[in-house]
């Protein structure tokens, strides 16, 4: 373990003191003695150089012997008397003008009280009248480390080297440079010609040892600390850094020794304290740890960096008020602007933003123009919802330093928060310009694309340039495993959320979140046990138990959902999305009363959930309000306006109040924007009858029907299935008035014909198409329609002659000659379906569903090679189907890639929910695999979702079946 810098060696580093001077024999006066106490001071001779000066303030009391005595206070890690010194050095100073060498005093004192523009600008002062004297440039260099500008400092001090010549103490703080930026063998350099200089100098001893250990000459290090100790038994970096040695070697006794000689050095200085804290919590041992901490907070010589430090580890144990009297600490000792923040952090975690807020706002009066700071008080505001500050804040911060990445990675979230996508884009890409390796600015923008333009490719790309820039970062492996899910690339999922956990990731959150992706694989047993690790992990985790019941929920487990989402409110009351995924699960259970407060309150909460809005929107149209829907609907679309799911429940709200052509126009969009499910297509086609729309109605009608052969009605509720009445067939037959007044029309009849087709009266379909094609032999989709309906009643034969016929009359259309293959498969002549497939692909090559088709036809003549080829073109052609979906899957499986068939099943399920063929499949590849467990869960939620009655009982055997066998795996194991 490598020791925590200490004071000690950091305030070595304020350099104020000016050329050493020769001395007549006798008596010296005071200028003598602080030429002579400067001297001492830049050999590292510190006690030498605490009497010198004394001496010379019992004879003058000067501003300069002041800010030197202070300087050597901090050295000797007594900074209660370094700042009074500092105060009284500022007092004899005065205010009027001042030459070079009390500027440079001036510098150094308001440094040491916390002042750091004002020491800046009396240093850089300094440095201008006395033209670049290598005193004031070497001062200058502590300002600069202080503000976190190591470049500047790093040339100040090379300058000061150079005219000034090999000065110990400057090439000490060159080496402290070094060696805080990784440049061991630097630091030792520096060290070594600082030690020719002055072979006596304890403190470069020290770095020395640390520099060495650092690069793994433990044997060296330990001679260096060794060295220091001889020339000062008292010198407690050298004991601590000595322990370090030892822990790295596995002698915690020797190490704890040299922490106890440390002690003993100085009872009342914080630095051993710390440093045996830090061996306590690196051993496990937490309450000997925070009984050292305790003494770090109350020493009198605590420096207020180590303060800062406690308290950053109280926050990483999530123990606020701790952390709160820290920062206190640090701020009192002369840090409030970096204490502040953090102490508005803790607050906040407390709930108590608006002591939050005033922290910052108490920062920015000291630093106003600190981009840090008003980041960090904008995302406060965001979160507060107080939209105008924040932004007022940002975007000042921005202006203040429009090229600095972390700043743009700030507005542009805001930005991405409050759905202004373009300008959130424009900041990430701005931020990457001006710093190519923001690893936050690539995971930042990962997110917006993800999120605003379900760009997933591109998503990805963005955080794995995040993981490859900071691989050690689990933040960064858990959001890719986040985005692999949004992605539906759930096998990545685990794998990404694994390394997370490897790399110590927060544990209960990236559990539930593992569990949420082996759940939407259908691996029901391996997401138990890791979501049963969250909860035990962390058993008042609010998201966990969400993350739980949302699982319950999908897999229509409603009652247990409820008592699971009851615990996260428990643990926290004011989550939307738990009352979201309550409503659900208590509209699963029928209780709509429950699912509408549920739903009202989540939109009370966030008004930006997109999603409460639009499942409102379904619960509503459900309870009979079909005003409250169209406008929560309208609400869902207002937050996001390429969000599919609102446009497809509006689509079926708009269908209810008769507003036909907004109904359509509704369908079209979720179409587009990625959301099909066949009963929003049944809704269009019965508006499109309304509006005498009769071809365009059969086309959609067919499109329904491809996605989903039993699809009945434009009914979309909570449950499976629909309430008597609503189905296709009683909304086409509402107009049957309409229609009796076109029966010159042909596709009115084909319309009637197709609403009978889909409640199974196929007879008498064929009778309505058969009017049809008297009115017009040569209407293809008339045939085309009676094939479908002649089809249902196994008469094959005859429907491909009316589909041969179809062919003849639109030879140049791909979709007839689908349907024929379609046919000739049902009657195994696979062969022949091939080769109207092949033609049909000469006509539209780019067509997942002659693909598909095709995969089938391949598959049944076992040639899976080719099947798998056709799936893969098929879901390459559209990514959305999820009948393409499960024959990737079906491919995969063939060939024996079980976890690949997996996924695609999965991806079908994420596509379609109520595709009870996805859940059949994946059943049966868990079955395969000998996991019985997860296939009867599958086999139980595709028995669920299933409308078609001939299936009931073959469902409940083969859940019964799976039941049994995992039963029996567990009774043998």
């Amino acid at each position: 373990m490598t020791p925590k810098p200490l004071v000690a060696l950091v305030v070595a580093l304020v350099l104020c003191a000016g050329p050493a001077h020769a001395f007549s024999s006798g008596r010296r006066d005071a200028a003598e003695e602080l030429s002579a106490a400067q001297a001492n001071y830049l050999h590292g001779e510190f006690k030498d150089a605490l009497r010198a000066v004394e001496k010379s303030l019992s004879d003058a009391r000067t501003g300069a012997a002041y800010e030197l005595r202070a300087r050597i206070w901090y050295v000797l890690n007594d900074p209660t008397r370094g700042k009074s010194d500092a105060q009284r050095a500022l007092s004899e100073l005065g205010s009027g003008k001042l030459g070079a060498a009390d500027l440079a005093a001036q510098g150094g004192a308001l440094l040491q009280l916390g002042r750091l523009d004002q020491a800046l600008a009396a240093l850089n002062d300094a440095v201008r009248v006395s033209n670049d004297a290598p005193d004031a440039l070497a001062a200058r260099a502590r300002v600069w480390i202080e503000l976190g500008k190591f470049s500047e400092a790093r040339s100040d001090l090379d300058a000061a080297l150079k005219t000034g010549g090999q000065v110990p103490l400057w090439l000490y703080a060159r080496a402290r440079l070094r060696y805080e930026s990784g440049d061991n063998d630097g630091a030792i350099a520096d060290l070594t010609d600082a030690l020719r200089a002055q072979k006596d100098f304890p403190i470069a001893y020290g770095l020395l040892g640390a520099a060495l250990a650092r690069r793994g000459d433990l044997v060296r290090a330990r001679k260096a600390y060794d060295r220091a100790l001889a020339l000062d038994a008292s010198y407690e970096f050298a004991f601590l850094g000595r322990a370090a040695l030892s822990l790295r070697e596995g002698d915690k006794a020797a190490a704890f020794k040299d922490f106890e000689e440390a002690v003993r050095a100085d009872a009342q200085d914080y630095a051993p304290y710390f440093n045996r804290a830090e061996a306590h919590w690196s051993a496990g041992e937490r309450a000997a740890a925070l009984a050292d901490d305790r003494n770090v907070l109350t020493s009198p010589k605590l420096a207020p960096q180590a303060a800062l430090a406690v308290g950053d580890r109280y926050m990483s144990l999530q123990l606020w008020n701790d952390a709160v009297a820290a920062y206190d600490r640090a701020a009192d000792l002369g840090l409030p602007v970096k204490a502040l923040p953090r102490r508005a952090k803790a607050w906040e975690a407390l709930k108590k933003p608006q002591k939050a807020l005033a922290d910052l706002d108490a920062a920015l009066k000291l630093q106003p123009d600190s981009t840090d700071l008003l980041v960090a008080r904008g995302e406060l505001e965001a979160r507060l919802k107080h939209d105008v500050e924040a932004l007022a804040d940002l975007t000042r911060a921005a202006r203040l330093a429009p090229k600095d990445a972390p700043v743009l990675v700030a507005r542009a979230s805001f930005y991405a928060s409050r759905g202004k996508s373009e300008l959130a884009q424009a900041d990430f890409d701005s931020a990457i310009e001006a710093d190519p390796d923001d690893a936050d600015a690539y995971n930042d923008r990962g997110a917006l694309r993800a999120n605003a333009y379900a760009d997933y490719d591109k998503a990805l790309a963005d955080v794995r340039k995040a993981v490859a820039l900071r691989p050690g970062d689990p933040a960064y492996r858990f959001n890719l495993g986040m985005l692999d899910v949004k992605a539906r690339q759930y096998l990545k999922a685990v794998l990404d959320f694994s390394d997370a956990l490897a790399l110590k990731g927060p544990a209960a959150r990236v559990l539930a979140a593992r569990a949420e992706a082996k759940f939407l694989l259908g691996d029901h047993l391996g997401a138990k046990l890791d979501i049963e690790a969250a909860i035990e992990n962390d058993p008042k985790s609010a998201a966990t138990y969400e993350e739980l019941g949302f699982m319950r929920l999908r897999a229509r487990q409603y009652e247990q959902a409820v008592r699971d989402l009851n615990q996260a409110l428990a643990a926290d009351g004011a989550v939307a999305s738990v009352y979201t995924k309550r409503g659900l699960a208590y509209a699963g259970l029928g209780d709509l009363k429950s699912a509408l407060s549920d739903l009202h309150r989540a939109v009370e909460l966030d008004p930006r959930a997109k999603d409460a809005w639009t499942w409102l929107c379904q619960a509503e149209r459900v309870d009979g309000d079909l005003k409250s829907s169209a406008q929560a609907c309208a609400s869902a679309a207002a937050v996001d306006s390429q969000y599919g799911p609102a446009y497809l429940q509006s689509a079926l709200t708009r269908f209810e109040l008769k507003q036909y052509a907004r109904a359509i126009e509704d369908a079209d969009a979720a179409w587009q924007l990625g959301v099909r499910r066949p009963q929003a297509l049944l809704a269009k086609a019965a508006s499109q009858v309304a509006l005498r729309q009769y071809r365009d109605a059969h086309r959609t009608f067919l499109e329904a029907l491809d996605m989903d052969p039993s699809v009945s009605s434009p009914y979309l509720g909570f449950t499976a299935g629909h309430p008597a009445g609503r189905d296709y067939l009683a909304a086409v037959i509402a107009f049957d008035a309409q229609m009796q007044q076109d029966g010159r029309e042909p596709y009115s009849y084909i319309a009637r014909g197709d609403a009978l087709q889909s409640a199974g009266q196929d007879d008498k379909a064929v009778l309505e198409y058969t009017k049809a094609l008297e009115l017009d032999g040569n209407n293809a989709d008339a045939y085309v329609g009676r094939a479908l309906a002649l089809a249902a009643q196994d008469s094959l034969e005859a429907a491909q002659t009316d589909l041969l016929r179809a062919v003849e009359l639109e030879p140049d259309a791909a979709d007839p000659r689908v349907r024929v293959a379609v046919v000739l498969t049902l009657r195994r002549a696979y062969t022949n379906a091939l080769s109207e497939l092949g033609k049909a692909l000469q006509i539209a090559p780019k067509s997942a569903e002659t693909h598909l088709r095709a995969g089938n036809a391949h598959y049944f003549l076992k040639e899976f090679d080719k099947a798998l080829e056709n799936y893969e073109l098929a879901v390459a052609e559209d990514p959305l189907d999820a009948r393409a979906q499960v024959g990737l899957g079906l491919g995969r499986l063939a060939l024996g890639r079980r976890d690949d068939a997996v996924e695609s099943f999965s991806r079908a399920i994420a596509l379609d929910p109520l595709s009870d063929r996805a859940y059949r499949n994946r059943a049966s590849t868990w079955w395969a695999e000998g996991k019985y467990g997860n296939a009867a869960a599958d086999y139980r939620t595709a028995s669920l979702v299933n409308t078609d009655p001939n299936l009931v009982d073959e469902y409940k055997r083969l859940i019964e079946a799976a039941q049994a066998k995992a039963a029996d795996g567990k009774s043998s194991s």
